[in-house]
């Protein structure tokens, strides 16, 4: 048997023994709640960024097309300075962070974000090469992780074609480099009648112990909740058993919730079993009233069924004299139009006949045209063959007229007589219409009338319904008892496992924890003395973890302390941390530190120097760090970095 499955043994077997159980019941519940031995201690690896790029086109008051490259970067302390505010440095550590993580913060604006067309961030994981690059454009995102075995044979990791898969990407990639666990806590639920869920924190949580940006609430990361902080102290101080811990805890906090549940529900079952047993059976009486006053449907649903077909009939009919009054209307407008046009020829006819009478009377001597005279000649032709003596064409005799005249009078008669027949045909159809249509609004009516009624029906359906459900639902609300003692068993054999591997895994956690804690805070006194906060003389960093100061002679916490004083004290107790799992050969953080905008936190310029020359000299002491400032330009900083280990944008310059 191997030393790790004896330790492993020794643990269940004390479980077990501590909780009165047996070990195989014991490797069942804890295998049911999804919790594992971790007793391997953590082992460093030191991770190194060494370029930093990125390029695109601004957008906005400013169109430039930027290219940000710092390269050739190693452990160290490391520089991104300007002269003003505003000129980027913030953006270049988010970005930092945004690559590292495969998820940005909420303080990498998103109009700077969109800005970046690529972007790629070179780093080594104790000493091998790897680099992450994406690409974005407003209809397209995608990149990939790959690790140079040489500087031209790139083996890829894995690729991704989107935020979420960057960020599930990533933090696969980092927990498993720097051998981190997800922690998990279990969080109630806001709804007093509803059990709560459990959380899990992975790179993206973890991540954040790397980037000292502002936010000082915590110690150690930027997330205060679900005991985060605590963990990842533990975590990265390389104790083991801490996974095993948290999973622990969030089970516990889970099976507490449960009895509390079970028990809260259990004391008002009962009264609330009588209350519904009382509300089924008004209910019950209720419908079964209704269903009482509720007429038969025979006579109702025949009535129906001759309404709906005299409607039909109704509608069949309107369709029919639509079709015939709309064809009268059409024959009624073409007598019109004929009868219009005989009284025109009829009228037309007499007015030519006058003319014609009256012309007939004249005696021309000559053409009106030409004045030649007219032959006698052509004077007696006009008598023999009654043609005109002037233009040869035949007179019409007056009987001919007459003939003419009363042709068009009787064509007249008939159009007037067939425009009487077709008006009155429109006005018989009319009059049929409107008497149709009051039937289909009289058939329409009695339809909704009865189908009103007709309702009751399904009415009493849903009541017959209803009242059988109800008639079922009290039967086996009257026989079902709840909780059942069953469910409260096993709660109870489970917690009592719990809360025994809790005490023993949290034993073997004080054990190793305690000492380490002792020269965590000796270091974090003496970073911060570094870093000028003389004031200063004693620091203990609790398991919890709370950090007690005793400042100017006076006990006081982190808490109460200024902004300028938390970001120097903060810096020291992550450095602290490193430092003493180094000497121990322990430990899981990967040795990078980016602390953004120091100077923002109204710290005089003598605790910037203090802090920087602190800061340069820790990199000295501990050769695996790295350090990346984002910071305004002052003469400390400029004199503590050499050009070859800071970008400066001098001026009103930017840095990209």
């Amino acid at each position: 048997m191997s030393q790790t499955e004896k330790n492993q043994l020794d643990w269940l077997s004390t479980v077990a023994k501590n909780s009165k159980e047996t070990p195989e019941l014991v490797k069942e519940v804890l295998s049911r709640h999804n919790i594992r031995q971790s007793p391997n201690i953590g082992n460093p690896r030191r991770l190194i960024i060494s370029r930093i790029q990125f390029s695109g086109t601004k957008s906005g008051n400013y169109t430039d097309v930027f290219n940000f490259d710092f390269k050739n970067l190693e452990s160290g302390l490391w520089g991104v300075i300007s002269d003003r505010n505003l000129r980027g440095k913030t953006s270049v550590l988010e970005i930092v962070r945004w690559l590292l993580r495969g998820k940005s913060s909420s303080k990498l604006q998103d109009g700077v974000k969109n800005w970046i067309s690529d972007a790629s961030l070179e780093f080594l994981i104790d000493k091998k090469n790897y680099k992450v690059y994406l690409a974005q454009t407003s209809q397209r995102f995608l990149g990939n992780l790959v690790e140079y075995l040489d500087e031209s044979q790139p083996r890829e990791i894995s690729r991704f074609a989107s935020e979420d898969e960057f960020e599930t990407c990533m933090s696969d990639f980092m927990m498993r480099q720097l051998s981190l666990d997800v922690t998990s806590a279990w969080r109630t639920s806001k709804d007093k009648d509803e059990e709560g869920s459990p959380v899990f924190h992975d790179w993206s949580a973890l991540s954040g112990v790397l980037f000292i940006c502002g936010n000082y609430d915590a110690l150690f990361g930027d997330i205060l909740v679900d005991g985060l902080n605590n963990r990842i102290m533990n975590m990265y101080l390389g104790l083991p058993w801490i996974p095993t811990l948290s999973a622990l805890k969030t089970t516990q906090k889970k099976l507490q919730e449960k009895e509390n549940f079970l028990a809260n529900k259990g004391n008002l079952e009962q009264r609330r079993k009588q209350e519904r047993r009382t509300q089924i059976e008004n209910e019950l009486a209720q419908y079964r009233a209704s269903l009482e006053q509720l007429p038969s449907d025979v006579d109702m649903r025949r009535d129906l069924a001759r309404a709906n077909k005299g409607y039909r009939q109704a509608m069949q009919n309107s369709s029919q004299l639509d079709n015939e009054l709309y064809s009268a209307k059409q024959s009624h407008e073409e007598i019109f139009r004929l009868l219009q046009q005989d009284k025109r020829d009829l009228q037309n006819f007499r007015e030519a006949e006058a003319a014609s009478a009256f012309f007939k009377r004249l005696e021309p001597t000559c053409c009106p045209h030409c004045q030649k005279s007219i032959s006698d000649n052509r004077r007696q032709l006009e008598m023999i063959d009654h043609s005109c003596s002037i233009c040869g064409e035949t007179i019409t005799d007056s009987e001919d007229i007459d003939i003419i005249e009363m042709d068009l009078k009787n064509r007249l008669e008939a159009s007037s007589k067939a425009f009487e027949e077709s008006e009155h045909l429109v006005s018989t159809k009319e009059k049929q219409k409107r008497e149709i249509e009051s039937q289909v609004s009289t058939y329409e009516i009695e339809c909704k009338r009865l189908e009103e009624q007709t309702s009751s029906f399904e009415k009493r359906y849903e009541l017959e319904k209803r009242i059988t459900g109800l008639e079922y639902l009290l039967g086996e609300y009257q026989d079902n008892p709840t909780p059942q003692e069953s469910e409260k068993n096993d709660l109870g054999i489970d917690s009592k496992i719990i809360d025994a591997a809790i005490k023993e895994t949290k034993n073997r956690v004080d054990n190793l924890q305690k000492d380490l804690l002792e020269e965590v805070s000796t270091k974090i006194q003496e970073y911060a003395t570094s870093f000028g906060m003389t004031s200063i003389t004693s620091v203990s960093l609790t398991s919890h973890p709370h950090l007690r100061l005793i400042k100017d002679g006076l006990q006081t916490t982190y808490s109460r302390c200024t902004k300028g004083e938390q970001l120097r004290l903060k810096i020291a107790s992550i450095i602290a941390l490193i430092s003493i799992a180094e000497k121990r050969g322990i430990g899981r953080h990967p040795g990078i530190l980016l602390i953004d905008s120091p100077k923002a936190e109204e710290m005089v310029e003598e605790d910037v120097d203090h802090l920087v020359g602190g800061l340069l000299k820790l990199t000295k002491d501990l050769p695996h760090i790295q350090i990346i400032l984002a910071a305004t330009s002052s003469e400390s900083i400029l004199r503590y970095l050499d050009e070859d280990h800071r970008k400066y944008a001098q001026g009103d310059s930017y840095l990209w």
